[in-house]
């Protein structure tokens, strides 16, 4: 059912659903944290880390070393492998869900940063649509 009910058949449909998602995990967290609840800080932790820490220090080391910098590259393969191993390879599409669900890290922080700068700036803070 939700292979029909999201009805993408794009990627920048995908992307954009990850943008959404990144901006709802930033809007949550910005609404609960002061509770002390904090909900999908995770989320927002390894989305810095996954689509900013490393893709910066990956770009700081090509400057300085191509070895150190191809290692860091592989550091997403493996978390692919790492995620379509304990899905079950021989589940079908489990290398697909690893790489995409590594991928979504990235719109899920471009979601983040855009409800953090909204809030900065004064901006709408409700939610982007994606259909």
């Amino acid at each position: 059912m939700t292979l029909h009910d999201a009805a993408m058949y794009r990627f920048a449909q995908w992307w954009t659903r990850g943008v959404r998602s990144g901006f709802g995990y930033a809007q949550v967290w910005s609404a609960t944290r002061r509770r002390g609840t904090g909900l999908y800080r995770l989320e927002l932790v390894r989305a810095l880390v996954w689509a900013g820490v490393i893709p910066f220090v990956l770009f700081c080391a090509a400057t300085f070393d191509v070895g150190l910098s191809l290692l860091l590259i592989g550091i997403y393969g493996l978390q692919v492998s790492r995620i379509a191993v304990r899905r079950g390879v021989a589940r079908a599409h489990s290398w697909q869900f690893g790489l995409f669900a590594v991928l979504a890290k990235f719109p899920e922080l471009q979601g983040a940063l855009t409800f953090g700068w909204r809030a900065i700036i004064g901006g709408a803070r409700t939610a982007i649509l994606y259909k």
